[in-house]
């Protein structure tokens, strides 16, 4: 579904990069393909994809012309993500997280070394990136201080090491994952 959409506004930066030299025609194409992506109904989108084809035939010419006929023939393609509607239409949720994800990758030399050591790399990078705390600008913080602090609702302590060492210790509980089943 991401990747349908991710194509989709990979096509409006096309049509956006080719058809800025027609300054009075400009808006109205970019109004028009906004409103494709918007459509609540397959029907509305095919219309309005139709309706953009018809009108981009009538008043652009050379590349404009082309971005906006290949957007039209992928028309087929952007309408299977409405076989899934709750899905995220764009990649930005993703996106949030991976980003200092890679850097983190990157600042480790892209894990080298053996599997093992790159596994438990990024598994050290998701425990800190879900306990460490929200930039203190960020409104979010003013809901929870931290991913963790807002997935469960409530914080052992202040400080957010604290609460990453007490969430990940068994607090003097015995795990029942599959290594200690084999052991008993």
């Amino acid at each position: 579904m991401i990747v349908i959409f991710h194509r989709f506004l990979h096509a409006f930066l096309k049509i956006r990069n080719r058809t800025k030299r027609f300054k009075e025609l400009y808006p109205q194409i970019v109004q028009q393909v906004w409103a494709i992506y918007h459509a609540e109904t397959p029907d509305l989108f095919r219309q309005r994809a139709k309706d953009l084809w018809t009108w981009s035939q009538q008043h652009l010419t050379g590349d404009a012309l082309a971005a906006v006929q290949k957007l039209y023939a992928k028309t087929d393609v952007f309408l299977l993500a409405f076989d899934f509607p709750d899905a995220y239409r764009t990649s930005n949720m993703i996106d949030r997280h991976m980003e200092p994800m890679a850097r983190w990758v990157a600042s480790t030399r892209f894990l080298h070394g053996h599997w093992a050591a790159a596994e438990l790399q990024i598994r050290a990078w998701a425990i800190i990136h879900n306990f460490g705390p929200y930039s203190p600008r960020a409104r979010r913080q003013q809901e929870a201080s931290s991913p963790a602090h807002k997935l469960n609702g409530f914080v052992y302590y202040e400080n957010w090491l604290h609460n990453l060492l007490t969430s990940t210790s068994c607090a003097g509980m015995t795990p029942l994952h599959r290594i200690r089943q084999n052991q008993l």
